[in-house]
């Protein structure tokens, strides 16, 4: 598996996301006034959801050029609900092995 070589096609199977995580110190934040609190937590959720919207603009934006430039080929990926069905199980009981069921359960549940 040789990651560092660039491969022309690529498989748009839309299964992994990037998990930026912003953490703030829990006693720091319990010693806040509780307005200075409002304002980190709403602060937090739009800083991610622009991030986001960053981050997958420029994906587009890079992946479109490389596409333009003849050095990408995108590939259509329709088997996504076989693939999803087929990693379920696996994801379940790996879930339990780590004791993970009830966090595994409301992820499930967000759908």
């Amino acid at each position: 598996m040789k990651f560092f070589e660039v491969a022309p096609n690529l498989s748009m199977t839309q299964h992994a996301i990037t998990i930026r995580p912003l953490c703030f110190s829990g006693k720091t934040f319990a010693k806040l006034p509780a307005d200075l609190q409002a304002a980190i937590i709403k602060a937090g959720k739009e800083a991610g959801a622009y991030g986001r919207q960053i981050e997958s603009g420029e994906d587009s934006i890079k992946l479109d050029a490389l596409e333009k430039a003849g050095k990408l080929k995108r590939i259509a990926f329709t088997d996504r609900a076989k693939m999803q069905s087929l990693v379920d199980p696996v994801m379940a009981t790996y879930a339990k092995e780590i004791g993970a069921d009830a966090i595994h359960a409301k992820i499930l549940a967000i759908k």
